[in-house]
């Protein structure tokens, strides 16, 4: 419970780091590929006058796709760890096993037997 700040700061971190900041140029670039006519500034290229629609909505669409599809890869991969780690933790904590049927020995017969005349 004490490092629950500490790890919602990384979290805010890596969303920044690795959704906020280069959504938008992972974006352009979809939107740059789908431009027909460039308007030239000095010989060098400057705005899109002229997109092509169909290619632009399937670089868009593309896009937010294969993003949504890495987030939930790596949820998947998130979630595989964690429950991987409780199992192995749940494992270590298990008392160990009792002794079964098969592993009695003559002398514990002979001894639950007196028991039971005992009383």
């Amino acid at each position: 419970i004490e490092d629950k700040p500490f790890a919602l700061g990384l979290q805010y971190l890596a969303t920044r780091l690795l959704a906020s900041i280069p959504a938008p140029i992972y974006f352009g670039a979809a939107i740059d590929t789908s431009c027909i006519m460039w308007q030239n500034v000095c010989g060098k290229r400057g705005s899109c006058w002229v997109y092509d629609n169909d290619l632009l909505r399937q670089a868009f669409v593309g896009v937010g796709i294969g993003l949504k599809g890495a987030a939930l890869i790596w949820a998947f991969i998130a979630f595989w760890a964690v429950r991987r780690r409780t199992k192995r933790e749940e494992a270590q904590q298990q008392p160990p096993p009792r002794k079964l049927v098969d592993s009695l020995t003559l002398g514990d017969v002979i001894k639950a037997s007196q028991f039971s005349l005992d009383m």
